[in-house]
């Protein structure tokens, strides 16, 4: 994003910084330690080769995942990098089209209220890497929570999975929500729906990538 001068909203990086990472940081160390010991010590150092491999790894699908994101959207035939409400604009022409001049009144309003509420870091390209990045943050805390052999599984933290379950559900509501007001405070724009799905099958991928690595390399 910087790339094109642009960034995330201060209600993006609020919803990031205090919604998701704080209170995951937070309730991920709820989890109790195991209740019987192994025969060997986990590792002395937070800087051993197994522990610098499972970070630099998980960077490096996170960091797959969301310039996977910025190009590709960029490549969509409905992408406009001037006219952030192109991807919709095919839905609102039934609308447009049975009432012109409510429509042009409308978009009268529409225009003045955008002037006052938009701060120039809406496109298509932010509303991608911002939530394609948010919800990586539940992918990189479900794969690093690891159970056995010196914690007990993650399920038996109860506060932790519930705040994973909510939070990604309100992830997946503001993927799929589409509300004006709503988006129009995070700093969002309309997407087709075919998109948010990709944007989900991206997140599905990165997860399943993730956690195969970390099982089959990492613990090995």
């Amino acid at each position: 994003l910087y790339w094109q001068l642009n960034s995330f909203g201060n209600y993006q990086f609020l919803f990031q910084d205090l919604a998701m990472t704080t209170v995951i940081g937070v309730t991920m160390s709820f989890t109790g330690a195991y209740p019987k010991l192994v025969p060997y010590r986990p590792p002395s150092q937070l800087i051993s080769p197994p522990l610098l491999l499972s970070v630099v790894l998980n960077i490096l699908f996170s960091l797959s995942m969301q310039i996977f994101g910025f190009v590709v959207v960029q490549e969509q035939p409905w992408y406009s990098k001037t006219d952030i409400y192109s991807a919709c604009l095919s839905e609102n022409k039934s609308v447009e089209n049975s009432s012109f001049t409510s429509s042009l009144e409308l978009h009268g309003m529409r225009e003045g209220a955008l002037e006052e509420t938009d701060n120039g870091y809406k496109s298509y390209e932010n509303t991608t890497v911002w939530l394609l990045s948010t919800i990586n943050c539940l992918i990189v805390a479900l794969v690093f929570s690891k159970g056995k052999p010196f914690r007990q599984p993650i399920y038996t933290n109860y506060v932790f999975v519930l705040v994973l379950v909510g939070q990604l559900g309100i992830c997946l509501f503001l993927v799929f929500a589409d509300i004006e007001d709503l988006y129009s405070k995070m700093d969002l724009v309309c997407t087709p729906t075919t998109w948010r799905i990709s944007m989900v099958i991206m997140l599905a991928v990165t997860l399943a990538v993730s956690f195969l690595v970390e099982e089959a390399v990492i613990e090995n």
